[in-house]
């Protein structure tokens, strides 16, 4: 359910392990299948939609009512998408065999959450951080730094900055330095700067 980057990156890896793939997206193109028929047929569904006002709690007790007695869902996109409630009820009522989930409609769940209950049966909650892992953090590293150089090569060399002169020369030292930095700091200090930037309200192209 959803079949933009995401969902067609988690179809090639289950068409490499002999599933046949039904996807179904909001935005027209081929081989796509109707919302109805994924719930239906689907032994496994996986949902990598953004939240809309459209897709928030797109699954409830209707949905899982369609969907097969033996079929797992799993949901890494956003924790809205389900109704959690519906969700601990179809598996307690044996309606849906599993789910997997690493997103949860309040994060972090503060005071609690329904999904943390130990007596629903089948369901694993995980921490949504699989972006940052290790090598997730250094391939986003390698990228950015990559971009510097690449643009540094092709005499691309304009950087967003905001604010007067000295908040300039600031900026202007703060980025330079990002391209030696890995992991995670130099993409929190990018970060900053372009937080910065939209707090202030003012953008201006600057020669580096």
């Amino acid at each position: 359910v959803g079949y933009g980057a995401l969902g067609k990156s988690i179809a090639k890896r289950g068409e490499a392990l002999g599933m046949k793939v039904l996807p179904f997206d909001v935005v027209p193109q081929p081989g796509l299948v109707d919302f109805d028929t994924i719930l239906r047929e689907s032994d496994i569904i996986t949902l990598h939609v953004p939240l809309t006002p459209e897709t928030k709690t797109m699954i409830g007790e209707k949905e899982f009512k369609k969907m097969k007695p033996t079929a797992i869902l799993i949901n890494t996109a956003r924790g809205g998408l389900v109704d959690e409630a519906a969700l601990a009820k179809a598996l307690k009522d044996g309606t849906i065999a599993g789910a997997g989930f690493d997103v949860l409609t309040v994060e972090p769940p503060k005071e609690g959450n329904i999904l943390l209950d130990k007596t629903i049966p089948n369901l694993i909650v995980t921490p949504h951080v699989a972006w940052a892992s290790k090598e997730a953090m250094q391939i986003l590293s390698d990228q950015l730094i990559a971009l510097f150089i690449f643009w540094e090569l092709t005499s691309v060399t304009s950087y967003l900055l905001i604010g007067n002169d000295d908040t300039n020369q600031r900026a202007r030292a703060a980025s330079m330095q990002a391209i030696f930095i890995t992991g995670a700091g130099g993409l929190v200090l990018l970060a900053g700067l372009i937080i910065i930037g939209q707090a202030g309200g003012t953008y201006r192209m600057s020669e580096l």
